[in-house]
């Protein structure tokens, strides 16, 4: 298995899309410096073998555009598809993406991995990694869950060890299937 410390999860990157800097309040001058900067701190964390989760509304604009900002990224990337990811499953991975889903995935067992935050009872042993709220939400609103969006990891991916980190802080349980 992967090294916690070399697993990645970030979301709502919004690559080329301008508006995102006056709805979020992204301390950029345009969409371009923007872009550079989520590229360079994501290569800055990311090796080139590591491997990252993106959860959601990765980029705006063509195909063309969109296959440019995947290849400029480090880690074997993969996708979990947001509300604003419109191209087929199918082009995502044709264009360096491993996988891409359309769904929320269960991680290590207890985990659940989305784009949009996922009801959880109270008493679930599920822990939600999701984004889509970009800084409409802290990054950790409570027990279950943390948001992921950019705009509250200071532009940078987190990595599954943190995550763990702070599901042990809380008294969680992360030895799901082990024997």
């Amino acid at each position: 298995m992967t090294s916690p410390n070399k697993i990645w999860l970030t979301s709502d990157t919004h690559f080329g899309h301008g508006n995102i800097l006056g709805y979020c309040s992204r301390p950029f001058k345009d969409s371009g410096e923007m872009d550079e900067e989520l590229i360079r701190r994501w290569n800055e964390k990311v090796g080139k073998k590591d491997l990252v989760y993106h959860l959601g509304d990765f980029a705006f604009g063509s195909k063309s555009k969109t296959a440019w900002y995947i290849s400029r990224l480090n880690g074997e990337k993969n996708i979990i598809l947001g509300n604003h990811d419109g191209y087929p499953t199918r082009w995502y991975m044709e264009n360096g993406f491993m996988w891409a889903s359309r769904f929320p995935i269960i991680y290590m067992e207890f985990i659940l991995l989305s784009h949009t935050q996922q009801f959880l009872n109270p008493s679930s042993t599920f822990f939600n990694v999701h984004g889509h709220v970009h800084n409409g939400l802290p990054h950790r609103p409570n027990r279950q869950y943390m948001n992921v969006s950019v705009d509250v990891t200071d532009f940078y991916p987190v990595s599954l060890a943190y995550v763990l980190e702070e599901i042990k802080k809380e008294g969680g349980n992360v030895d799901y299937g082990k024997k």
